[in-house]
């Protein structure tokens, strides 16, 4: 399965993931058996041995399985799918807990690189990590059509997003400061990740709530979809 997921052209990222994931998570916790002989009970079991596994991380877990399990059957390495009628939990909705005012408080404690993270996720909707956000280069920022370009490695695809006009003059300004081909960079070097200064950040402005950049992604597909976004499209920018 692993192997044909490869050829099929999947990016590494999801590759070394759903390696991970079946190494250190699934296979150690499902009993060693031929596989007509696993049950849906296994498949409980391993799942109740984290007992602090979120809803969403258990829909994961399964989603695995079942695709794993129906592709041995199509090639004929097994019969059975002890997934096959397994249905998909109900995941609790994550409330975006910070005001506007407490955004707006909040980059006023920020570094300059953190700023321009959390401005840039928040206006293009990108994915707040390594694949898209960290990735985002200078030479996909086109000011003269007001747009930028993306090659999403979560998903092997390039992908086009328009820059609001409140946008447009923060990313001017920090193409003149550029140090380095990335547009999120710190000390000259390219940014993979902000925990820590989001949480010092969060810190000083005397933030106790939840938030994530992630958090600014959701806002992002919310606003547009209130603003009379088409779905399509709005799917399309994020990339889905």
């Amino acid at each position: 399965y692993i192997r044909d997921y490869e050829l099929s052209g999947k990016s590494r990222d999801q590759l070394k993931n759903l390696k991970g994931l079946f190494k250190n998570k699934i296979l150690p916790k499902i009993p060693t058996k031929e596989v007509d002989k696993l049950q849906y009970k296994h498949m409980l079991d391993m799942i109740e041995s984290y007992p602090n596994l979120s809803q969403s991380a258990k829909n994961r877990y399964f989603a695995y399985l079942r695709a794993v399990f129906n592709w041995g059957i199509q090639h004929d390495y097994t019969s059975v799918n002890p997934l096959q009628k397994w249905k998909m939990g109900k995941e609790k909705p994550r409330r975006f807990e910070l005001s506007e005012k407490e955004i707006s408080k909040l980059l006023k404690h920020c570094p300059p690189h953190l700023k321009l993270a959390i401005q840039t996720t928040f206006y293009l909707g990108l994915r707040p990590g390594k694949s898209e956000l960290f990735a985002l280069r200078w030479d996909g920022v086109d000011f003269e059509r007001q747009e930028v370009s993306i090659f999403a490695t979560k998903t092997n695809q390039r992908r086009t997003i328009p820059i609001p006009d409140a946008f447009l003059p923060v990313l001017r300004k920090a193409k003149r400061q550029a140090q380095t081909p990335y547009v999120i960079e710190y000390n000259g070097k390219q940014v993979l990740r902000v925990s820590t200064s989001l949480k010092n950040a969060l810190k000083k402005a005397g933030i106790d709530k939840s938030f994530r950049l992630y958090d600014l992604r959701h806002m992002y597909a919310t606003y547009m979809m209130n603003s009379g976004g088409d779905l399509a499209a709005v799917s399309a920018m994020l990339g889905h």
